[in-house]
């Protein structure tokens, strides 16, 4: 008997990187549709630096350094869909490889686009886990594309900042469905069975998780994906979908996971069944209300019946939006040129004993599925799949990335057959080894330290600090000049305070003039400074400091006497950091027979940034 539901669209639920509409039911008040677009942005600029191409383009996925053997090198679409496709399945969250083309007007972005559009259907499906299991199975990931000049090579790199599963998920996933054909000896059953008791089992042991907007505030998208169905015993439509179809293609069962378009934002499957295609719906066959009851009005039903259902929706909804609107793509006509939907649902009839069988195609086996025969009955047209085959086991080449002082070093090993990645051996970091370079003692305004390099990393750290301190000799610092704020005077005679009067005077107006800071150029760890000339003085001082103010811990100071060469480099600093720097000059006079020095005042600051 015919359910209907009446629905009225409830409020979009927008985040960052995820829209979700939903529809309410009238004899279940909570939403129960979702589907998630994933965020894709495309960058100008590379996003890591690449290896050379690697010119066998067998490995090269990097979620480690390859640097001997380069990044993968494709020179046709297929090979780098193929490695891009796989690069997801795997979860790596840098994936970089080449494509060299003779096509003069090849365009870099438009590849890109390509790439997407291609990458999540079946049409390109490489295994049971790409093709369309990999629908948005990325959360937010950036592209780069753009021409290497040096390997006459297009270069195209990927960060994928989240996934909706993790690959210890993804593996948890693999062992399960596994672990569920056998359960339900589907080998051993007739297709229509195989579809009917994968359909039930995953509605019996899921419940529908209406709480998905606010489990994504912290960022936990597990009731998207079959995993959040298989741990959790929770999903959405799309968690419904990918299940069912994952399922169905472990057993060479042909299907395809269907997106409705933006207004629908739902999902379901088409599934082949003799010569046509049908209609399941895991999600609406699913009964909200009553656990372990299953309806079968959308299950291996005809694009009609769909229409029908979703036409007792349009009066709570604007009209022609509906819940099976399919996405653009899949209503193409060459899309379902390939996939001929029948025009009626499925009737179960007496099965026939397909004795006249023709070959058709041999699948081989893949790391995640079966290898098998298809067959074709003459009498009733339908595709027998015989000669079935094991599972490949990973073949897999071992890389080893040395451990440094901070980080540990592991072996990896990756897989010729799919390139799926798994590290081994893990070596412990080996610590620093500190040497001590140079011991530099305190000036008047600056600290005194010891300086250390690491003889394994170069690394340099200081330490051992002693506090600045002036050389006061009488009245002023022998090396600054400062006053001596403890001297006392001795007692003077009236001509000898007359005399220190005019010293102190002419010191005041024999100030020298201010110099100006002219150019800064950063490089690496390190700056080149030009000042202006000033006529009459006796040297220079540099003061650089990583503070604006210019505050004790921060700031070094670099003296240059004479007055003949105005541009010098100072080196041995921070690697891409920002240095206010700012000059003065200074004149040597003679106060009391003591020589000391007479500052001008402090030009104004500039800043300049090191280079790596």
């Amino acid at each position: 008997m015919k359910r209907i539901i009446s629905f009225l669209l409830s409020l979009a639920m927008l985040f960052s990187c995820i829209t979700v509409v939903s529809y309410a039911g009238e004899k279940n008040t909570k939403s129960r549709c979702g589907v998630f677009v994933p965020k894709i942005t495309f960058s100008d600029n590379q996003l890591f630096e690449a290896s050379p191409p690697q010119e066998n383009g067998q490995f090269g996925i990097a979620t480690f350094s390859l640097s001997d053997e380069g990044t993968f090198l494709g020179t046709s679409e297929t090979e780098v869909l193929r490695y891009f496709a796989f690069a997801l399945a795997n979860r790596n969250e840098n994936i970089s490889f080449y494509y060299k083309t003779s096509n003069s007007d090849f365009d870099s972005n438009g590849f890109l686009e390509e790439l997407f559009n291609k990458v999540n259907k079946d049409e390109y499906a490489f295994s049971v886990n790409t093709g369309n299991y990999l629908y948005s199975s990325y959360i937010n990931i950036t592209a780069y594309g753009g021409y290497v000049e040096k390997y006459d090579a297009f270069l195209f790199q990927f960060e994928v900042s989240d996934y909706v599963t993790s690959r210890e998920q993804e593996m948890f996933v693999d062992r399960r469905i596994s672990e569920i054909i056998n359960s339900l000896d589907l080998e051993a059953k007739s297709d229509y069975d195989k579809i009917k008791a994968i359909h039930d089992y995953i509605c019996n042991i899921t419940v529908y998780d209406y709480h998905t907007d606010e489990k994504i505030v912290y960022n936990d998208y597990t009731s998207f994906s079959p995993y959040g169905i298989l741990a959790n015993g929770t999903g959405v439509c799309m968690a419904y979908s990918l299940l069912f179809s994952r399922i169905c293609n472990e057993i060479g069962i042909k299907n395809d996971f269907i997106p409705s378009d933006d207004l629908g934002n739902h999902a379901w499957n088409i599934v082949k069944l003799g010569n046509y295609y049908y209609n399941v719906d895991l999600t609406w066959d699913d009964d909200p209300e009553e656990e372990n009851t299953i309806s079968y009005d959308f299950f291996l039903v005809s694009n009609d019946t769909l229409k029908y259902w979703d036409e007792q929706t349009s009066s709570y909804i604007n009209d022609g939006i509906y819940n099976h609107n399919r996405d653009s793509y899949y209503s193409t006509a060459d899309y379902n040129s390939c996939r001929e939907m029948a025009s009626s649902d499925y009737k179960l009839t007496s099965s026939c004993a397909h004795n006249n069988l023709a070959f058709v195609q041999r699948v081989a086996p893949t790391c995640y599925s079966q290898g098998y025969d298809v067959y074709r009955c003459s009498d009733c047209k339908a595709e027998c799949f015989n000669n079935k085959t094991q599972k490949l086991e990973h073949d897999y080449s071992y890389f080893v990335t040395q451990p440094t002082c901070i980080t540990n070093g592991y072996t990896t090993g990756v897989c010729s057959n799919c390139y799926y990645e798994q590290k081994i051996n893990e070596i412990p970091k080996s610590g620093h080894s500190f040497v001590l370079t140079n011991v530099y003692s305190p000036t008047c305004t600056q600290q005194g330290f010891s300086l250390y390099y690491c003889s394994v990393c170069g690394e340099r750290v200081t330490s051992d600090f002693t506090s600045p301190q002036h050389s006061f000799s009488g009245q002023f610092c022998t090396s600054c000049g400062a006053v001596n704020p403890n001297y006392i005077p001795p007692v003077q005679t009236a001509s000898q305070a007359e005399t220190q009067t005019s010293v102190q005077q002419d010191k005041k107006i024999a100030k020298p003039k201010k110099s100006s800071v002219k150019k800064l150029l950063g490089g690496k760890k390190s700056f080149k400074i030009t000042y202006s000339k000033v006529t009459g003085v006796s040297g220079y001082q540099v003061q650089y400091s990583t503070s604006k103010k210019f505050t004790k811990k921060t700031t070094k100071t670099k003296s240059y006497s004479g007055n003949k060469k105005f541009t010098k480099t100072v080196s041995n600093l921070k690697a891409s950091k920002k240095y206010y720097v700012r000059v003065r000059t200074y004149k040597t006079k003679k106060v009391n027979g003591k020589t000391v020095k007479v500052y001008s005042d402090w030009s104004k600051a500039k800043t300049v940034t090191t280079k790596k």
